[in-house]
């Protein structure tokens, strides 16, 4: 299987099975069939629009020039795009910041009215807490896309951009109910399996169990710092805990928790506003607004294990909970 841009905006996705002939994939981004219409009753209005884009130049300028859009800015990671919110607000302008995607998390915070569609990534709906609206109505499927409207210039006595909900109200109740949904799971593992494992691949139930309580434990260290390196230059790189049953996975998971929790009610929408930095042995391997990392590595990572674990437990024929609805064992939602 590989990957490769195609001419255009397209990509190509390329798949062999064994010696079977190569099948080629290519997608495309077509605007919806409103798009342009919106985009032109904006203008009529007097409402400049712009594209940010993390996409490569070519997509983003077919894309743009398909919409009508004269201006707009390819490869824009979410640093860029907060600082180009920043500009325009300095400038006088009440910008609205249409975005679904993480890289948007952060210019969605700074923008005077964000909109961001109910299929979006949630730590840009959490940032987009000033408006809800179908805003993919404006552009394609991607996630990258991102558009920015801006009225024209303000005056000196405009309104004040006001937030209805702060960032961590938004994220509390995913949160505890992902965490209460984890427990139900981290309860059921027996403590005379921690060393099975279904593959010679696979990660054994003890340690896959102790990986689940400790994630929560990114939380406060990504709201208090600006950055984290898992292999620090000079000194210990991170090691696993090291844990023998059930009783004490769960303890860990509860401190964990905890103070996750505290972190998350403490932090400020501005705190949450900051860019996050992955370190690996002092080189930067990515960087993300800390909306993303609770929503992503912490939240989503845990689902994706606590699935995972679900797996392991039916294997060796304990009961499943109920997460979402109804499991083989639980009735009750």
């Amino acid at each position: 299987m590989g990957a490769s841009h195609g001419e255009g905006a397209s990509s190509e996705l390329w798949f062999r099975d064994g010696d079977a002939a190569p099948m080629r994939f290519v997608f495309d981004d077509p605007l919806r069939m409103d798009a342009v219409p919106a985009l032109k009753a904006m203008a009529a209005r007097g409402i400049e629009s712009e594209m940010l884009s993390g996409d490569r130049a070519e997509t983003a300028k077919q894309v743009a020039g398909e919409a009508g859009v004269v201006l707009w800015r390819a490869g824009a990671d979410p640093r860029e795009k907060a600082a180009h919110l920043e500009a325009l607000a300095k400038e006088g302008h009440r910008v609205l910041m249409v975005g679904d995607g993480l890289n948007d998390a952060a210019a969605l915070a700074l923008a005077h009215v964000s909109i961001s569609p109910g299929t979006a990534v949630s730590a840009a709906s959490a940032s987009a807490v000033s408006a809800a609206a179908p805003a993919r109505r404006l552009f394609g499927r991607r996630i990258p896309r991102t558009g920015v409207s801006r009225p024209p210039r303000a005056e000196s006595n405009g309104g004040r951009r006001t937030h209805t909900m702060a960032l961590s109200q938004a994220l509390l109740p995913e949160f505890d109910h992902e965490m209460e949904n984890t427990r139900k799971t981290l309860e059921r593992v027996p403590d005379g399996k921690f060393s099975w494992k279904p593959h010679e691949k696979s990660m054994e139930m003890g340690r896959l169990a102790i990986h689940l309580a400790e994630l929560p434990g990114w939380t406060e260290h990504t709201l208090t710092n600006d950055s984290l390196d898992i292999n620090p230059p000079g000194g210990p790189g991170y090691k696993p805990a090291e844990l023998k049953t059930r009783k004490e996975v769960l303890a860990l998971f509860d401190k964990n928790v905890a103070s996750a929790r505290a972190a998350i009610a403490g932090a400020s929408d501005e705190d949450f506003m900051k860019p996050w930095t992955l370190l690996n042995g002092g080189t930067e391997d990515f960087t993300l607004p800390k909306p993303a990392v609770p929503r992503s590595f912490v939240l989503s990572h845990s689902i994706h294990h606590r699935a995972q674990l679900g797996v392991y437990l039916r294997l060796n024929d304990v009961p499943v909970p109920s997460i979402y609805g109804p499991s083989a064992d639980e009735s009750a939602f």
